[in-house]
């Protein structure tokens, strides 16, 4: 109710917002991710996430968060709030890596336990002529 306002301010991308909507994740602009209450307060930075790792979702509980570092095979971690501790909760690997750089879009159930993915391929092929006229 009532009109719109920031709860962020000027150069914090949200991320991920809470389960019951009291907190959002983003990133600061500087590379270091922050907890942030809607309702307004200070951020709170969340240590130990770096340039590579990217925000999916807050997990069912609200209590961490699922985060995934770029590359192959892709590492999803948990992300607990209260201590900032990273535990192993996924990996996803492709039967055929070639031409892949990276996964994206990648989307996680509420409870982590079904996700999805985009991926490209580039493949190419190169010919080598001799004795054209």
């Amino acid at each position: 109710a009532g009109p719109p306002r920031p709860f962020t301010r000027d150069g914090v991308g949200a991320e991920a917002l809470s389960p019951d909507g009291t907190l959002v994740v983003g990133e600061d602009g500087e590379g270091n991710r922050v907890l942030v209450p809607v309702d307004g307060g200070e951020p709170r930075r969340l240590p130990g996430l770096g340039p590579l790792d990217y925000v999916l979702s807050f997990h069912t509980a609200g209590k961490s968060l699922f985060v995934a570092r770029s590359g192959l095979p892709l590492r999803i971690d948990r992300y607990d709030l209260a201590s900032g501790k990273r535990t192993l909760h996924k990996e996803i690997s492709l039967l055929d890596p070639t031409g892949v750089d990276e996964m994206f879009s990648v989307q996680l159930t509420p409870d982590g336990a079904c996700y999805c993915y985009s991926f490209m391929r580039g493949l190419s092929r190169l010919y080598s002529v001799e004795g054209l006229r």
